[in-house]
């Protein structure tokens, strides 16, 4: 067993030292930095999405209402599976 804890304690060791270096990374997770969250294309998504919502809210799909004109994800629904 005296053998064993040399490498027991560099395999735990490894362990803290990776732990340490995601916790670095997690830290800050909006940044330039390539492991970052890219702000930038989740704000566009969102613009579009925005876009989409603002020209479009004239418009009724009938896939979502059912015939009372009440919102209904049924369709959607059984269509899935």
């Amino acid at each position: 067993c005296a053998q064993l804890t040399p490498f027991a304690m560099l395999i735990i060791c490894i362990g803290f030292f990776g732990c340490e270096a995601v916790a670095e990374i997690l830290e800050s997770p909006f940044g330039t930095d390539d492991n970052d969250i890219d702000l930038k294309y989740y704000g566009q998504a969102l613009i579009r999405d925005l876009e989409l919502l603002y020209y479009n809210r004239e418009t009724k799909p009938e896939f979502v209402f059912d015939e009372q004109n009440d919102l209904s994800f049924k369709y959607l629904l059984d269509g899935l599976g």
